[in-house]
């Protein structure tokens, strides 16, 4: 493992690569700092991980810096906007901040995002509305992976989903979930690490439930590695969730589905998934120091009610990857080898100097 000292310094490290790749000004701040918030809370499958994912296409003119949002269509409490190719987490944040404008005029702000690419980490934007002491909702569907409930073919994306709640002297609740049975991401790093993975989540070619990612995975140094068979939905009830990711974030926003997008893409040949992102004003609906007291009571009688055989504790959802980020904030960021080596050949391929970097020049 290599320890990163500081979030700071991963952040001058990512914004410097994008900035030698073409990103100005606030772009280029958005755009790493969402690989590094997802490093900080312990989830670097969308964070280092991805780097040499987008780099390639950054490099092909797939993913495009200096591009606004253009509006489509518009409402007082929705937008449709076109990416026009930008950077997936640039577009995503953007969206997410016209959907707290207009919460903050309608109660309810929802975006519909098309032509950008893969948004990585979806708690970046779900989280943004806590500040603003809303609702925080985001989803996006993306390139097969994961077949149909009782299938083996990959029809869907793994189909991320994620959403925030405020609190009051407790951790926000915030849940951020693959709603197949695993992230690609976590397939790519079992098959690299050897390991069977717990209670068969793939499928292989010939239709037979596998936890052994080694042979479904083409390259396990690739974070992008093309699979064979697929991965299983999380049982019938996650099949549905499947599904209503595909439709709101992309089938609504007039983009394609899972099928339509291409696995490598291009300038030629460019990501045509959706993103969907929400917020909702809860003091414009209901008091908003008693739904905070509330939401307290709900984490607290949780916590505190009695415990299944196996279990030593009941988490809420996020609280592990919250305290996570608090203490690498306090003692560094272990990422793995191969990840670190990544970077670093990216970096000196676009000849951004990583120990120059370290006293924030």
């Amino acid at each position: 493992m290599v320890h990163i000292e500081s979030a700071e310094y991963l952040q001058r490290v990512y914004e410097s690569i994008w900035r030698a790749l073409g990103a100005r000004g606030e772009e280029a701040e958005i755009y790493a700092r969402c690989f590094v918030r997802a490093d900080l809370l312990g989830k670097e499958t969308q964070g280092i991980a991805c780097i040499p994912l987008v780099y390639p296409w950054i490099r092909s003119g797939a993913i495009r810096f200096g591009r606004s949002l253009t509006t489509v269509r518009e409402g007082p409490s929705f937008a449709l906007v076109d990416g026009n190719s930008g950077p997936g987490q640039v577009c995503a944040t953007r969206a997410m901040a016209i959907a707290l404008e207009k919460a903050r005029s309608s109660t309810v702000g929802c975006v519909w995002v098309r032509n950008t690419n893969d948004f990585t980490m979806a708690t970046n934007y779900a989280e943004m509305a806590l500040e603003h002491d809303c609702f925080g909702l985001a989803m996006s569907n993306g390139v097969p992976l994961v077949a149909a409930w009782g299938g083996r073919e990959p029809l869907f994306n793994t189909n991320p989903m994620a959403f925030a709640v405020p609190a009051g002297e407790e951790l926000p609740i915030i849940y951020d979930g693959a709603t197949s049975a695993v992230s690609h991401g976590h397939v790519v790093l079992a098959a690299r690490d050897g390991r069977i993975m717990a209670d068969s989540p793939l499928v292989d070619p010939d239709g037979r439930a596998t936890g052994d990612a080694g042979p479904l995975i083409s390259d396990p140094f690739d974070r992008n590695s093309e699979q064979l068979g697929a991965i299983r939905p999380l049982g019938a009830k996650g099949f549905g969730w499947l599904i209503l990711v595909e439709v709101v974030s992309s089938l609504m926003a007039g983009g394609g589905r899972a099928l339509d997008i291409p696995f490598h893409q291009s300038a030629e040949d460019p990501w045509t998934g959706g993103f969907f992102l929400m917020a909702v004003d809860i003091g414009a609906l209901v008091d908003l120091d008693r739904f905070k007291a509330d939401v307290d009571r709900l984490v607290r009688s949780c916590r505190s009610s009695q415990r299944a055989e196996g279990f030593s504790e009941i988490v809420m959802p996020g609280e592990r990857a919250q305290r996570e980020a608090e203490r690498r904030r306090r003692e560094g960021i272990p990422l793995r080898d191969e990840d670190w080596g990544n970077v670093a050949r990216i970096a000196g391929e676009v000849g951004v100097d990583l120990e120059a970097l370290r006293d924030g020049t």
